[in-house]
């Protein structure tokens, strides 16, 4: 993994921050004044502006400096407040940063920008800079840089230089062996570098909210209790200077990019491949919002390369990817991927036929659903429509990802739990049947494809799925014959699902509404309609089943979802017909045009 990191920054130099630098927000920027003098500006009309500064890892009780580009508690010794204690801190480190000046001045002879910096670090300008920081509404964690001559002080070729012998003098451990990254030999590294922002890691606190993260260390064995042997650090797994920068600039490039990175609630994946044809493609973006060309056109690239192409077999065109979560200061390794473009290929293209669903707005091939549309419908519907953010289950994202670029089962807990929310909330819509049908696909105990189909299957020979269609006959008897009524009968019987009971009882109350239905000419026609499919689907179901086991009940309510579908469409077409013979008799229609309370995500 870190060779592949490491080549990703080699081949994209130009994109990527020199070696130890990292893109960070400058907040005020220093530059030569009139007469000698020095001012100081708020960077980017008080906004600050990203540039990339020197970066490295740094703890402890007395913490070194950066090169020129740092806090206001280095570069001027504005203290972190105003204690005896504070002002020490800020007068240590400012003297460690004028040291550091000092010894880039000795490495840089001649030469006129380190030769104004040593007059400023060693001048009366720092404390009256700090004055005027504190003005501007600064603090002494705002970064500060230099711009001399028009020129970035700590982006010349002479300071990239500098530090980055000055990274290896901090990290190294002054010995040589081979490196375990490139297989060459020459000075190793104690630790890691760089760390990786606290923006590119989803971090949550202990009620599940989103948080603020903070740096964190891809290695952090620092305790000899932790490390193999009683070794700390990458004493067992040598990596050389080069390859150590060069790995986590990959890993930050990767997960700084939109395209190269899926962030979830708690956690980050940052993928790439070896192969130039998904250069300017991204096959995690037809995941969350698929659209049926782009997914035609996404398979048919990763299932059938061109034969032309540099890596002629599938086992070479690979794609990795890999999830990230942190703990603190520490980066965790939650899963890796390594496979072919092929596999890929396959996985993505069962992901899309395992969850793809009739929602009666298209035709029977059905419709694709977003998987993060699908990771949300585990949480608790909004009023206003949708869900509401955060209150999903908390590794969904997670679990989802890794079943459509794994093709690996879903957690057996997710079932059950997707049930108790559509029962005890009553919404069953686009999302949350797509991950049903997923579900009971995909479950450990698997389900017969006859019941998990995309759309209705009237023949289906699972009683559970017969008696799904069944409640959403009997609701749609019961609202044709009372058009007035307020609450459904599926909201009124949310745990029939589990104890079908009651059915014979609703049946029995059905028969009153086909014969009020009858009494009038306009609609006995739908009366009759309705008794021939309520007596076809009672001649699958008999007797009636006194309990469901949870694969059951999923089933029961994908039954109901299909055949409201299907309805949905039956009455569109009625409609159309309707409408085309120039009668303009609308269609008589419920909730399979307009969507009530417990839709709120439908397409």
């Amino acid at each position: 993994m870190l060779a592949d990191l490491a080549a990703i920054t080699r081949a994209r130099r130009g994109q990527v921050p020199p070696r130890y630098y990292t893109r960070r927000r400058v907040r005020f920027v220093i530059s030569p004044g009139p007469l000698g003098g020095w001012s100081i500006t708020p960077a980017g009309d008080g906004e600050g502006i990203f540039l990339p500064v020197p970066t490295v890892y740094r703890s402890g009780a007395k913490p070194p400096p950066m090169l020129i580009a740092d806090t206001a508690e280095y570069v001027l010794g504005v203290p972190k407040d105003a204690t005896a204690k504070g002002r020490r801190a800020a007068d240590d480190r400012r003297a460690d940063y004028t040291a550091l000046i000092d010894a880039f001045a000795e490495a840089a002879p001649g030469d006129p920008v380190t030769a104004q910096l040593t007059a400023f670090a060693h001048g009366p300008f720092p404390a009256a800079l700090a004055d005027r920081l504190t003005a501007l509404g600064g603090t002494s964690s705002d970064l500060v840089a230099f711009t001399i001559e028009g020129v970035s002080a700590h982006e010349t070729p002479q300071a990239q230089a500098f530090w980055t012998a000055e990274v290896a003098r901090r990290k190294g451990t002054g010995a040589e062996a081979v490196c375990s990254v490139c297989g060459g030999t020459g000075p190793t590294l104690a630790s890691l570098p760089e760390s990786i922002p606290g923006t590119h890691i989803p971090v949550v606190d202990s009620a599940g909210r989103p948080a603020r993260g903070q740096p964190a260390q891809l290695v952090s064995i620092n305790q000899r209790a932790q490390g193999r042997n009683g070794v700390i650090q990458l004493a067992n797994t040598p990596i050389c200077a080069d390859c150590g920068g060069d790995s986590v600039a990959g890993l930050v490039h990767l997960l700084a990019g939109e395209r190269s990175r899926r962030k979830n609630r708690d956690s980050v994946l940052g993928w790439w491949s070896n192969d130039t044809a998904l250069d300017d493609e991204d096959p995690l973006a037809d995941l969350d919002e698929p659209n049926p060309k782009a997914v035609a056109d996404l398979l048919d690239k990763l299932c059938n390369p061109p034969q032309d192409e540099f890596f002629t077999t599938s086992e070479a065109r690979r794609f990795r990817a890999i999830t990230l979560a942190a703990n603190k200061s520490r980066v965790v390794i939650r899963d890796q991927i390594d496979i072919s473009l092929s596999d890929l290929g396959g996985n993505l293209t069962a992901w899309f036929a395992d969850h793809r669903i009739d929602t009666g707005r298209d035709d029977s091939s059905g419709s694709y659903v977003g998987l993060w549309r699908m990771a949300a419908g585990t949480g608790r519907p909004s009023d206003t429509g949708g869900y509401l953010k955060d209150t999903g289950i908390q590794s969904i994202d997670r679990d989802l990802l890794a079943c459509a670029l794994r093709g690996a089962r879903l957690p057996i807990s997710l079932l059950p739990q997707l049930l108790h929310r559509i029962t005890h909330d009553g919404v069953i819509d686009a999302p949350r049947a797509a991950l049903l049908r997923l579900c009971l696909r995909r479950s450990p105990i698997t389900s017969p494809k006859e019941a998990t189909m995309i759309g209705l299957n009237e023949d289906a020979p699972e009683a559970a799925y017969q008696c799904g269609r069944l409640l959403r006959i009997l609701e749609d008897i019961q609202q044709r014959a009372i058009p007035e009524i307020n609450t459904t009968l599926a909201d009124r019987n949310r745990g029939i699902s589990r104890n079908p009971v009651a059915l014979p009882g609703l049946v029995k109350n059905s028969r009153a509404h086909l014969t009020r239905l009858r009494r009038t000419p306009k609609t006995t026609p739908t009366a009759v309609a309705l008794e021939e499919r309520l007596d076809e689907v009672l001649r699958r179901i008999r007797p009636f089943p006194a309990r469901f086991t949870v694969n059951e009940q999923g089933l029961f309510i994908l039954g109901y979802h299909h055949q409201r579908a299907q309805d949905r469409r039956d009455a569109r077409a009625a409609a159309e017909r309707a409408r085309q013979a120039g009668n303009g008799a609308p269609a008589i229609a419920t909730d399979r045009d307009t969507p009530g309370p417990g839709q709120p995500n439908e397409p």
